[in-house]
């Protein structure tokens, strides 16, 4: 049955307009308080958005990231300190929900509402990547911050290139990179349990995990599904064959909602029990929701 959508009256208004970046927007939702928030990286700023339910109470605020640890630098060297953010998402730990922004120099982390700065990982001067999942912090190529916050790290030495992307639940981790490398990783002891070696020479842009099945999207186009408990061989289940055999996977269109003249940067459900999304566009201090 297609889920019908309707645009609420009430926007989003961010402090700042969206960049070009993947999985730009993350929402927190606070039940107990009736809150949701919303953050989009804009540049080296992070524009955050407080909302009631009924858009009664609205509060804004934007956080910047510098590329050190050192007092701010002075107004005449301002640009020069700050860093591009990579990823920006809220994470929820078991003693405190955090906004944890990924630069290009560092991976630092705020109160949710932004208001304090109560870490930063200041990354090597190598051209790594970082990324962030829901029960950890990937720094670079190599590094893994484990919750609870402290200065020491653990260190899965094994992509060879930047970091893309990561997924996770509650018993694996997987890593992706630039060359298009899976690694699989056991997220208690983070031993590399598999590896899924690349497909082509495109790197892969995005990855989802459910269940079991693991979808990865490359820069060619392509969308590989794996079975990550398939053991040794990890064989896809769809792709995109060369000879003359196609596999195609069956995909319904359930939305009646068009937007236009538009380039999506962020799209995240409001909650995990309903099917309304919040939609940003690049270029935007505007994300719209749209209620199912």
């Amino acid at each position: 049955m297609p889920i019908i959508f309707k645009k609420l009256p009430q926007s989003v208004a961010l402090p700042l307009t969206a960049s070009h970046i993947t999985n730009n927007l993350t929402i927190l939702r606070t039940e107990q308080k009736g809150l949701t928030s919303f953050a989009s990286a804009h540049k080296s700023g992070v524009s955050i958005f407080v909302t009631t339910d009924d858009f009664s109470k609205q509060n804004q605020a934007q956080v910047w990231c510098r590329s050190s640890s050192a007092p701010s630098a002075a107004a005449d060297n301002e640009a020069q300190s700050l860093s591009y953010v990579i990823e920006a998402k809220f994470i929820i730990l078991p003693i405190r929900t955090l906004l944890v922004i990924a630069c290009g120099k560092s991976v630092q982390m705020f109160e949710s509402d932004g208001s304090v700065n109560v870490h930063i990982h200041m990354l090597p001067n190598s051209p790594n990547k970082s990324g962030l999942e829901k029960h950890s912090f990937f720094i670079s190529s190599v590094a893994l911050l484990k919750p609870y916050i402290s200065e020491s790290s653990i260190y899965a030495r094994a992509h060879q290139c930047g970091v893309t992307n990561i997924v996770s639940n509650d018993e694996i981790l997987i890593s992706s990179d630039t060359l298009g490398v899976i690694l699989i990783w056991n997220i208690s002891t983070m031993l590399q349990r598999n590896k899924i070696d690349p497909v082509s020479d495109s790197g892969i842009t995005s990855m989802g995990l459910w269940n079991n099945y693991l979808a990865s999207s490359y820069a060619n186009g392509m969308i590989r599904i794996y079975d990550v408990e398939a053991g040794a061989s990890l064989r896809p289940l769809y792709w995109q064959s060369t000879d003359n055999e196609l596999f195609v996977l069956k995909i319904s269109h359930q939305c009646n909602y068009r937007i236009e003249n538009n380039q999506l940067v962020g799209v995240r459900f409001l909650s995990r029990t309903k099917n309304d999304l919040a939609v940003c566009g690049y270029d935007y201090q505007e994300i719209t929701i749209l209620k199912a």
